[in-house]
């Protein structure tokens, strides 16, 4: 069984590529796993294993049964609770094995040069390259705690929301920090390990969905498979009908020298 990561940052539709993958049935991917709000890690945490050790603690979720299919348990206890039917894969049928991590929290856990020295290890790296449009998610997912949204679910028309302008620009400085060092962690990278995915290209086109997901099915090691889209974007393209008082954030952020970011 091969390894993979997806190297990404939040509010860059990384869930909907996680789900893309556990759709095929010879792949598997547990989500997130340092995140501190994690089942898996609120786990580990509690029951003191691998203290101070985060790297041995990747490398024991991907290569050690116990873990394999205790994941899984977790994620089909998730699973019944919002109404969806579970399933349990076997470690016989799955080509690839793999979790998904923000670069920021393998910064925060001193894990840098974690991909680098395991070149087994296959990264899928994926950027939303609009800075203004991964700024304007991350402020209105503070606000309104709203991850996702399902493909079915209906959602009424959302209040835009206030932001002082202060802080829409230091945002749009940590967004833009962020953007440059993920890029940085993945160039490190040799070429041929890495399979680069953009949120804009996942989102621009329905109908091109089943080649770029071969594309990285292919890359994971595994057969033609039709995916299905069961998620949606939940926010207006429009700055304006997300943020009430977009054009004062965007005159400071303009001023403190962040124009460029916003286009």
């Amino acid at each position: 069984m091969d390894n993979h990561l997806i190297l990404t940052l939040g509010r860059s539709g990384s869930n909907f590529l996680v789900d893309l993958i556990n759709q095929h049935p010879n792949l598997l991917n547990y989500g997130e796993v340092l995140g501190e709000w994690m089942p898996v890690r609120r786990l580990q945490r509690g029951i003191g294993a691998f203290r101070n050790e985060d790297a041995a603690w990747l490398d024991f979720l991907l290569g050690n049964a116990i873990a394999f299919y205790g994941a899984q348990s977790i994620r089909a206890a998730n699973h019944l609770r919002r109404g969806r039917r579970p399933t349990i894969k076997s470690r016989k049928t799955v080509a690839s094995l793999g979790i998904k991590e923000f670069s920021i929290n393998l910064q925060r856990f001193r894990l840098e040069n974690y991909l680098e020295e395991r070149s087994r290890i296959k990264v899928i790296s994926l950027r939303r390259l609009s800075v203004l449009d991964r700024t304007i998610s991350y402020l209105m997912l503070d606000k309104t705690n709203v991850v996702a949204a399902d493909k079915n679910e209906k959602i009424g028309k959302r209040t835009p929301i206030t932001i002082e302008p202060e802080r829409f620009t230091m945002a749009i400085k940590v967004v833009a920090e962020e953007n440059a060092a993920l890029e940085d962690m993945t160039s490190a990278l040799p070429a041929e390990r890495v399979h680069r995915l953009t949120y804009e290209g996942m989102f621009e086109n329905p109908d091109s969905l089943s080649q770029w997901a071969n594309d990285l099915y292919r890359f994971l090691g595994a057969d033609y498979f039709e995916p299905q889209i069961r998620t949606r974007k939940i926010l207006s393209p429009d700055p304006a009908e997300v943020i009430e008082n977009f054009a004062e954030c965007r005159n400071a952020a303009e001023q403190a020298g962040y124009g460029k970011l916003l286009l």
